[in-house]
């Protein structure tokens, strides 16, 4: 739907459900450019700027502490709606291969490389869809400003070095099932001419 002042340019939900969005988006927008990683890509790219470059409509579809295995899917899912996508920039995470780190909840497989139809219906026709929709228009209707990404409002740098070394690298295993999702993706690209890049993001968003 189009954004009206007011009304619903502040989408109070959607970071609950950006698996959900992000794949209606991919099916309904088809683009031909994608950007893939963890919120490291969602926050640190902007879109707009990657089709100033190459001419090609291009769409965001960084996830929230996406794992490697959420990546991929979501890069077939694009492939699934546009055979003939030309870019992929795909944000590497080394938390993302973690074998220990487990897709968010909102992640499922089925409602991918699909017309999304069911997650359609299931989020304009329900309560909790009618009840997010008063939220939005509440928030949009008390609020003089925009709403920013929330993510920026993050721990310290000690606390969230602490938290990562103890949790992420600690723990860290690699995922060979992963790492086989890499090596396809990279073949799929080459074998379809796909022009594939891939670069390291920060630890964190703010450190863009």
């Amino acid at each position: 739907p189009p954004l009206i002042d007011k009304i619903n340019q502040i989408k109070v939900n959607a970071d609950h459900h950006d698996r959900l969005v992000k794949a209606i988006e991919i099916a309904k927008k088809k683009p031909k450019a994608i950007l893939l990683g963890s919120s490291r890509v969602l926050l640190g790219l902007e879109a707009h700027d990657v089709q100033a470059i190459t001419g090609i409509e291009t769409y965001n579809a960084g996830l929230r502490g996406a794992t490697f295995e959420e990546i991929y899917h979501y890069f077939e899912h694009a492939l699934y709606h546009q055979p003939d996508l030309k870019v992929v920039v795909v944000g590497l995470d080394f938390c993302g291969f973690n074998q220990h780190m487990h897709p968010q909840s909102g992640f499922r497989v089925d409602r991918l490389k699909t017309n999304c139809w069911r997650d359609v219906y299931a989020s304009l026709l329900t309560f909790h869809a009618l009840k997010s929709s008063f939220q939005t228009v509440k928030a949009n209707f008390f609020s003089n400003k925009r709403k920013e990404h929330n993510e920026i409002v993050l721990k310290g740098d000690a606390a969230f070095l602490k938290t990562t070394l103890r949790y992420d690298y600690n723990k860290y295993r690699h995922d060979p099932k992963r790492i086989e999702m890499f090596q396809k993706m990279v073949s799929i690209c080459h074998e379809r001419s796909i022009d594939l890049k891939f670069f390291f993001v920060p630890l964190k968003a703010v450190y863009w």
